[in-house]
């Protein structure tokens, strides 16, 4: 900090060191003043003093000035109310520079504000207006499921994956800006586990895969419909991993903290590298390059949302065995504890 100051300061030290050399050079040439060495070394050790003092004053007013507002630059604090308050030009200059870049910066956030409500309300018309054509094909293929067997069971297969993808479009969708479509309540886990297998039955019934439920008659207080989607994504995924004639298993149990869902498959698994990361944005991970049928964002929305819910939501694997999630739904009074849980 000293360096810098006495840098930005160089002009005015040069000047005042050839003010110095030039009174010492008129009492040392001047016979009129006819001043002794004694004499002139006590004016240059006054003067000197003099210009120390103003230095340090100078150079502490300096440090009291700019040092916080570099460490919050540093750091990522809070500038605006770091920003030098006195009248000074230069502290002037920088409140003026830090008012317009924030008013460009207020700017530049709604304008892109805009232009995502705008997407995102494009998208869900979109969304709504796709499933028409969906649901008339469904009828039309119960019409002609007769006389084309296999066929049909192909095509019904392939409108609920569609069907799939465009929900999890439109919850992309509003995921970010949740806040405005949350609505929490009670609700009961055993219901909404039911729900969420008959959405996916058609998955599970294409491959042969068995799905018990166990012991999920608890109260839950949160967002029914928010998850509801993380439950879809995570049974998807469990559908999509499982082998034919697999089994998935659904079970719950409560202590005194929480309510915790387990989803377990006897599917291919997660290598142990790829299991800390399957929540990152389009990770697919070993398993799906191995398929090709992943985009990784389905459990990144999931995550997301989980977090922002304060739902704990973990995974633990052995490659070629199992896959098991645990969501955990907090009680109220330990609700405060739910965002160091979530992984």
């Amino acid at each position: 900090m000293m360096l810098k100051y006495l840098k930005q300061s160089l002009a005015t030290i040069i000047c005042f060191g050839l003010i110095i050399l030039i009174v010492n050079l008129m009492l040392i040439t001047s016979t009129a003043l006819n001043k002794t060495a004694h004499e002139i070394a006590y004016l240059n050790i006054l003067l000197l003093t003099i210009a120390l003092v103003f230095g340090l004053i100078g150079f502490f007013r300096f440090k009291t000035r700019f040092l916080g507002l570099k460490l919050a630059l540093r750091k990522g604090g809070d500038i605006d109310s770091l920003l030098p308050q006195d009248r000074d030009f230069i502290s002037q200059i920088l409140c003026e520079v830090a008012d317009r870049k924030n008013k460009q910066c207020e700017e530049l956030v709604a304008a892109s504000r805009q232009d995502l409500d705008e997407l995102l309300d494009y998208i869900t018309k979109w969304v709504h207006e796709i499933k028409i054509p969906i649901s008339v094909s469904e009828l039309i293929l119960e019409d002609t499921a007769e006389n084309h067997g296999r066929a049909a069971d192909d095509l019904r297969v392939e409108l609920a994956r569609t069907r799939f993808l465009v929900s999890q479009v439109l919850h992309a969708g509003r995921a970010t800006d949740y806040s405005q479509n949350l609505s929490v309540g009670e609700f009961n886990l055993k219901k909404l586990v039911v729900d969420a297998v008959k959405r996916g039955g058609i998955f599970f019934r294409e491959k042969n895969i068995e799905v018990i439920t166990r012991d999920l008659n608890f109260p839950i207080m949160n967002d029914e419909k928010w998850v509801a989607y993380i439950l879809d994504q995570i049974l998807h995924n469990a559908g999509k991993y499982t082998g034919k004639d697999g089994r998935i298993e659904i079970r719950a149990e409560e202590d005194h903290q929480a309510v915790k869902l387990y989803i377990r498959d006897n599917g291919i698994g997660i290598c142990p590298e790829d299991q800390r990361r399957i929540f990152d944005k389009g990770f697919t991970g070993e398993n799906g390059r191995r398929t090709a049928k992943s985009t990784g964002m389905g459990l990144y929305y999931a995550g997301k949302m989980a977090k922002k819910l304060g739902i704990g939501i973990n995974v633990r694997s052995q490659q070629n065995e199992y896959t098991e999630f645990v969501l955990t739904f907090y009680k109220l009074r330990d609700y405060c504890q739910s965002d160091k849980n979530v992984t």
